[in-house]
């Protein structure tokens, strides 16, 4: 995959909207990721479901996976005419091979949502278990030409492994880090999951650390660093440890022209 820049809008963020994709792309982003597409519209876990961890610049969440479902989403996204990479997530492997016929010629490349930490049945129960992950790999290239990528959790180098040796063109890491937020007035969890994903600076150290391991082990596949990028120094250290791109998700929540920002930092720096 050819893209003008390493910056790469991150997946949950902005993604079930097409005109908002094309915002982030005209903003200056190398490419976007889609929010991650189910095979059936999916509503998500009730609100609150995002919660800002004071102190850190970080984000809770446990929206659920919500999106219209990949036939609904297909016809919104179209063929647009930039680099939109799909985010699929299933429950068994035909769901991805479904999805990937729904899309295949009409987006740049796939990622493969093997991490989301809060939602039972998908993400994470799939990159937790290796052959599952294996299985869902060889469909997905069995039925694309397009680059396929995998997002794993900071925990799953048995997936991570299993995804290489199905033949996946790239890994993506690390997807939002398992976490919970009591609510001292009820004490409780604020989620009524209880659990959610911990996304922005606090898992930066987390994402360098994985992405540092994954580009050692596996010389030659790329790697793209997610986890805590906010401005293009940050995007830097994880370009100088190998990583071939990058992805920003909490930084655009409220910034979508971030993206921009971060590649022309990166530009001035590698070309001054």
């Amino acid at each position: 995959m050819e893209i003008r820049n390493p910056v790469i809008l991150a997946a949950g963020v902005l993604g079930d909207d097409p005109a908002k994709l094309r915002e982030v792309y005209e903003s200056g982003a190398g490419a976007v990721v889609t929010k991650s597409i189910t095979i059936d519209k999916h509503v998500g876990r009730p609100k609150p479901n995002i919660v800002e961890v004071k102190g850190c610049g970080g984000w809770l969440n446990a929206i659920g996976l919500e999106n219209p479902g990949a036939h609904e989403f297909a016809r919104r996204l179209g063929h647009p005419d930039y680099p939109v990479i799909v985010s699929l997530a299933g429950s068994i492997p035909e769901d991805f091979q479904v999805m990937t016929r729904l899309f295949d010629g009409a987006v740049a490349g796939f990622e493969l949502n093997m991490s989301c930490p809060n939602v039972d049945g998908f993400g994470h129960d799939i990159g937790d278990d290796p052959s599952l992950a294996r299985q869902v790999v060889e469909i997905v290239k069995g039925e694309t030409g397009a680059p396929v990528f995998v997002k794993i959790g900071y925990h799953m180098a048995a997936s991570a492994q299993a995804a290489v040796n199905a033949g996946a063109d790239g890994i993506t890491a690390i997807n939002t880090v398992p976490a919970t937020f009591v609510d001292p007035s009820t004490k409780k969890p604020i989620f009524g999951h209880r659990a959610g994903g911990l996304s922005g600076p606090p898992i930066k150290p987390i994402a360098l650390r994985a992405v540092d391991d994954l580009v050692t082990k596996y010389k030659g596949v790329p790697v793209i660093g997610c986890g805590g990028i906010s401005d293009w120094r940050d995007a830097a250290e994880f370009l100088e440890i190998g990583a071939s791109a990058v992805q920003v998700g909490t930084a655009a929540m409220n910034d979508p022209s971030a993206l921009g920002r971060i590649a022309r930092g990166l530009a001035a720096k590698y070309n001054a």
